[in-house]
C-alpha cells in the first residue's frame, strides 16, 4: 500500500517539474511584454503631447 502512494506521489511531482518550465516561460513572456508596453508609451506619449501643441 505505501509503494503504490510512494508510486504515485512520484508520478504527480514529475508531472508537475515536467509542466514547471512551459509555465515559467508563459510567465516570463507576459513580464516581457509588460515592460516593452511600459518603455513604449514612455517614448511615444510625450511625442503625442507634441504634437498636439502644433
Amino acid at each position: 500500500m505505501l509503494r503504490q502512494c510512494e508510486s504515485m506521489a512520484d508520478f504527480e511531482v514529475e508531472e508537475i517539474l515536467r509542466t514547471l518550465p512551459a509555465k515559467a516561460e508563459i510567465f516570463g513572456t507576459v513580464i516581457a511584454g509588460l515592460i516593452v508596453a511600459t518603455l513604449v508609451f514612455a517614448v511615444m506619449l510625450p511625442i503625442l503631447d507634441v504634437s498636439s501643441l502644433i
